[in-house]
């Protein structure tokens, strides 16, 4: 499935995506995936981690960072890409969390909430699925 919003493409599916966002640092790779894409931004997702390789981004993850912080990560997109984060208050969203009747509450809050999410350690990770 691909979107375009605007002038930005998201590859949902697109062939090679998932396996070039986790672990590459190669140009060649985000070439590669990007052949016949024509969107001069493409936003992917993923690996909940911001960065960026020429015209393909992620933009981060606001409930779910691998960012070494717990805080929202996400991008302002025009004719580029400004990562942007932004704190919130962890105690309130994770009372919230835990009053909902989840029932992944009391692990999420534990492993997304009160830890940062390791950077190093999700890319380790994705690595790991090559």
């Amino acid at each position: 499935m691909r979107v375009q919003v605007g002038q930005v493409g998201k590859p949902h599916g697109l062939e090679g995506a998932f396996v070039v966002e986790h672990a590459s640092e190669d140009p060649e790779r985000f070439d590669e995936a990007l052949k016949g894409v024509e969107a001069p931004l493409v936003v992917a997702g993923h690996t909940h981690m911001q960065f960026q390789r020429g015209r393909w981004f992620n933009a981060g993850s606001i409930g779910m960072p691998y960012e070494d912080d717990v805080a929202a990560f996400w991008a302002l997109v025009s004719d580029d890409v400004e990562f942007r984060r932004t704190p919130f208050d962890v105690e309130q969203v994770a009372s919230e969390i835990l009053a909902s009747g989840w029932p992944e509450a009391e692990t999420f809050v534990a492993e997304n909430l009160r830890v940062a999410p390791s950077r190093a350690e999700a890319t380790a990770h994705f690595e790991s699925l090559q």
